[in-house]
Formats: structure tokens, C-alpha cells, sequence
């Protein structure tokens, strides 16, 4: 298979250019770029200049956020015929995520100039790039506000860790009391052992 035959392939299995014409395919595959992305390889990084389109022909690829701490966010895992990319294109905006190479990647690349021929030809795709984002925003927040939570939220005290926690607070009372000769019992008496003297009326004045 040639590179533009390899190309008009992802192009034509691409989910977003499904109603793309057979030859404006042709004519966008002739200025495609095949690129071949090793695993573990970052394709671009948040911030970085919004150049180009991507449809994945083969592989997979991860979606993710990286805080200032270093902790990442996973928004999407990605496969043949999905796309990504478009999002800082249509904003305008520097890459808005990470994306990564799972595992060896084959990419379907559009210039920016091509993939903006298309948003102009056919008024249909930008209106289903706009429901896809749309769509992405909630499920990302959907996503951001669950990793909070398992961040921030305080974890439940199980009934081994309660029952742990009495366990360790009474051995430790026993320790005390056994090294304390005026430690207070652990257990005090609850019935009082001396017989109380009886007093008669006229002691007691």
C-alpha cells in the first residue's frame, strides 16, 4: 500500500469525514502526511501550536491533563478511525492536552490549511466537530470533578479499621494501667465489696 493509498484509507474510515466526497478524499490524501509514532511517545503537549489534524489509521493513543504537581488527568483513550487535534484548530488556541502513543502508532496527518478547506466545503462536518466537542467538555468535566473527589474526598473508616483502633486504644490502656501502680482500672469495680455499718438514729445526731 502506497503512502496516499494509506492516507485515503484513514481518511475514508474517519468518523468526522464520513460525508466528505470520494474525491475531495482523493485530493485531501494527496496532501496528507503518513506518520509512524513509535509507543510511548508523546505525538504533542499541552500548549504546544495547533498546526495539524490527526486521524489514527492504527494503534492507540492517550488523552490527558498534567497539573503543576505532576498528577494526570486520563480524558480519553483513542483507536482506529478517531481523530484528534481539532479542538485547538476551531479555537484557535495552543493544544488544550497531552496525547501519547500507547503503543506504535500509524497517524493520517491534515496541515491546518487542508483541514480548514474542509470546515469550509462542507458546513456539515463543522457542525458535527462542534457536537463531538461539546460532547468531550462534559464528558472531561464529568471526568475532572470524579478525580477530585477521589483526590480530595476523605475515604470512609472501615469497620477493620474502627474495630482496629478500639484494639490498639484498650492495649494501650492495659500497658498504662500495668506500669502505673495508681493507674486507674481499666474495668472499675462496679459493686462495692465492704459491707456498710449501720448507724442508729441517735449516732447520727
Amino acid at each position: 500500500m502506497t503512502i496516499e493509498e494509506e492516507n485515503l484509507s484513514a481518511l475514508h474510515d474517519s468518523r468526522v469525514l464520513e460525508k466528505v466526497r470520494k474525491e475531495k478524499l482523493l485530493e485531501l490524501a494527496k496532501h496528507a502526511e503518513a506518520r509512524s509514532v513509535p509507543a510511548h511517545t508523546m505525538i504533542f503537549r499541552e500548549g504546544d501550536p495547533a498546526d495539524s489534524f490527526y486521524i489514527i489509521h492504527s494503534g492507540m493513543v492517550r488523552v490527558f491533563l498534567r497539573d503543576k504537581e505532576g498528577v494526570e488527568t486520563d480524558l480519553s483513550i483513542l483507536g482506529p478511525g478517531e481523530s484528534f487535534g481539532e479542538v485547538a484548530l476551531l479555537t484557535g488556541k495552543p493544544r488544550s492536552a497531552n496525547v501519547l502513543a500507547l503503543e506504535e502508532t500509524r497517524l493520517t496527518v491534515l496541515p491546518k490549511e487542508e483541514f480548514e478547506h474542509i470546515l469550509k466545503d462542507f458546513p456539515d462536518i463543522s457542525a458535527a466537530f462542534l457536537k463531538e466537542i461539546a460532547e468531550s467538555l462534559l464528558r472531561d468535566d464529568r471526568l475532572l470533578e470524579t478525580e477530585i473527589e477521589s483526590h480530595f474526598k476523605p475515604p470512609r473508616l472501615q469497620l477493620l479499621d474502627f474495630l482496629l483502633i478500639v484494639g490498639l486504644s484498650i492495649l494501650l490502656g492495659i500497658v498504662y494501667d500495668r506500669s502505673n501502680p495508681n493507674g486507674i482500672a481499666l474495668l472499675p469495680k462496679m459493686v462495692y465489696s465492704e459491707a456498710i455499718p449501720e448507724v442508729t438514729p441517735s449516732v447520727a445526731q
